[in-house]
């Protein structure tokens, strides 16, 4: 019976044994591994949170960029049209036929048909007399100009536009809103988006005899702007200020105003609430349940300009006629809900494929730390040298960032300082100061010198390049004339110039006063103008400068030097970049000095420019604000 006791008990240490063990196991598996897995899920769901976060930072500056870019390709367009329009109503030729001379109809109508087919961007162009009868059209078919006969010329008089420019005085210009080309009272098919630009057309006396027009294609303004956004999420759409889009979210959004049925298709009606904060301001961006709007306002239109509400019916009246202020399009950008969801989903089944399996390499990780205490200890310390190692790493990113900065501030010093002895010691040697040198010598030194003043040049410009790209640029505005500043940067170069036998010449006007960095609009003109000397072997070179409109002023350096290629021009403000061409390739130079150029003129707010033919000469053009303002944010 003791015996029989005995192994019972036997029997039951060894069966508890291993459920002792395997509940242990489970035990310090369940606490190791839950804390963890709760924690990797909540890191998990703040790096998906940020990344959802920085996604949605970057579709919405992506699209402040494309906007920007669409807004700057329209802003300049009209200018051309209604600088050709006013030509043609102030032409010799159209006088003559206003004062009765039938003859010129033909020379009239056959210069239009030269200008038709140089433009490629009128529809038609037109003459239309006092009662609204066409006596010239010419039309755009094909990709050829096509004069109309006088027997299917047509009467325009009841159309919105022909009244609205022929009330119009001398001078004055009317730019119809963007609609759709009617033809016989309908629209025509294949829709034509068009802008008409117009105005009253006066003879030799001084008596109105009617009006000029120019049917603008306005598909080139479209195509314009959707290739800028080719590519981009979301919706790029044009609207007018009555809400329309021109450019919608697809064809059936567009030009609705255009037909009776579906004059209630609006964005107002569509995103009510999005239109109000569109309306309201001149730019934004916003987030409501709809999505993400981005946009901004574009008034084409000079002030002597005149616009009207136009009229989608064939023969309708415009209700009122519109100044410059009062003619605005709507650039717009939409990343719907469905897109951003689509985009959060795409990260989250990330981020789950991601947690699915570092929670499967926990639990494998949890149970091998369960079953050994030594490589549960071993991973600890792992896990902390690991910690360590990131807190290290975070503190080296932050005194690396701190040591760029003293970089740039120290090594100015560090390298300049050994370089201007250099240039300045081998100067005193080739003036003889310490002793004559013989030839060979002084062959020797003056390589030197020129070295040592390449390598300064050269470190100077990538030392200023970098305080740009840093934003450690410090801009020091200050009143100063530009002749005077002019006069300093001539003296500079004078005897460069005088070596090679070139004149400097200033044209000279009014004096203007600037305020802004003297000392960088200076190194701004020393690089242009040098670069012009350089490059001119006889000749001259001739500044002239003039104050533009909305206070800016603008600068030529025009050289008679050995010009740039059509296809070498882009390359000009490369950084390290010089144009390949045998007769440059004994000008030495760094490659940066247009390219800081342009960068510095960023920064006081300007553009450089430049025009060239090759083996005649360059003109660079720099403008500039003539009072800094300083950028926000």
């Amino acid at each position: 019976m003791i015996k029989t006791a005995y192994i019972r008990d036997k029997l039951h240490f060894i069966t508890t044994i291993p459920y002792i063990k395997t509940h242990n196991k489970l035990k310090v598996f369940m606490a190791v591994f839950l804390p963890i897995a709760i924690l990797i899920n909540v890191i998990l769901w703040l790096f998906y949170a940020s990344e959802i976060k920085t996604n949605n930072n970057l579709l919405k500056v992506h699209s402040k960029n494309i906007i920007k870019l669409q807004s700057v390709k329209i802003g300049n367009n009209f200018n051309y049209i209604v600088s050709d329009l006013m030509f043609f109503a102030n032409y010799n030729q159209l006088f003559k036929l206003l004062d009765g001379s039938e003859i010129e109809r033909d020379r009239l109508i056959n210069d239009f048909v030269l200008f038709s087919r140089g433009s490629k961007i009128y529809d038609q162009i037109r003459i239309l007399d006092i009662s609204g009868m066409e006596k010239i059209r010419i039309n755009f078919v094909n990709d050829k100009p096509v004069v109309i006969y006088e027997k299917d010329l047509q009467n325009k008089g009841d159309r919105y536009y022909f009244k609205d420019t022929l009330s119009l005085n001398k001078g004055e210009v009317f730019i119809s809103p963007f609609d759709l080309n009617i033809e016989n009272g309908n629209v025509e098919k294949p829709i034509k988006p068009m802008i008409r630009f117009g105005t009253p057309i006066y003879n030799r006396k001084g008596i109105k005899q009617g009006i000029i027009v120019f049917n603008y294609l306005g598909a080139q303004l479209i195509d314009k702007i959707k290739i800028l956004s080719a590519g981009a999420k979301g919706h790029y759409m044009l609207a007018n200020s009555e809400s329309y889009w021109i450019i919608g979210r697809d064809k059936n959004d567009e030009w609705t105003f255009m037909y009776k049925d579906k004059l209630k298709h609006s964005m107002s009606n569509v995103y009510s609430d999005a239109w109000n904060k569109i309306s309201s301001k001149e730019k934004g961006q916003f987030y409501n349940s709809n999505g993400i709007f981005s946009f901004t306002t574009i008034y084409p239109l000079l002030e002597t300009w005149k616009s009207s509400t136009g009229s989608g019916q064939a023969y309708g009246d415009s209700k009122k006629i519109r100044e410059a202020k009062e003619y605005f399009w709507k650039i717009i950008s939409f990343l719907p809900e469905e897109l951003l969801k689509k985009e959060r989903s795409v990260i989250l089944i990330n981020y789950i494929s991601l947690g699915i399996i570092i929670i499967l390499i926990l639990g494998v990780s949890s149970w091998l730390i369960a079953s050994s205490s030594v490589k549960r200890e071993i991973s600890l310390i792992e896990l902390s040298k690991r910690t360590n190692e990131l807190e290290e790493a975070n503190i080296k990113l932050k005194q690396k960032d701190k040591h760029k900065t003293e970089f740039l501030a120290n090594m100015s010093h560090e390298l300049r300082t050994p370089l201007n002895s250099i240039i300045g010691f081998s100067g005193i040697m080739l003036m003889g100061i310490s002793g004559n040198l013989n030839k060979e010598q002084n062959k020797q030194l003056s390589m030197v010198k020129n070295s040592a003043r390449h390598l300064l040049e050269l470190i100077n410009d990538i030392l200023d390049i970098s305080k740009i790209d840093a934003g450690k640029t410090d801009v020091f505005p200050e009143k100063f004339y530009i002749k005077k500043l002019i006069k300093e940067v001539v003296s500079t170069l004078s005897p460069m110039a005088k070596s090679k036998k070139l004149d400097i010449i200033v044209e000279e006007l009014r004096d203007i006063v600037i305020f802004s960095d003297k000392k960088l609009v200076k190194q701004i003109l020393i690089n242009i103008v040098n670069n012009a000397v350089k490059y001119t072997n006889n000749g001259s070179i001739r500044i002239k400068y003039r104050k533009l409109k909305k206070e800016y002023i603008s600068i030529k350096i025009i050289d008679t030097g050995i010009g740039i290629k059509k296809e070498d021009i882009n390359k000009l403000f490369v950084s390290f970049k010089q144009i390949d061409m045998s007769s440059t390739k004994k000008h030495r130079g760094t490659g940066l000095g247009l390219f800081l150029s342009k960068k510095l003129i960023s920064v006081l707010g300007g553009i450089i420019s430049v025009k060239s033919e090759f083996g005649k000469g360059s003109e660079f053009t720099i403008k500039f604000p003539i009072k800094y303002l300083e950028k926000k944010g």
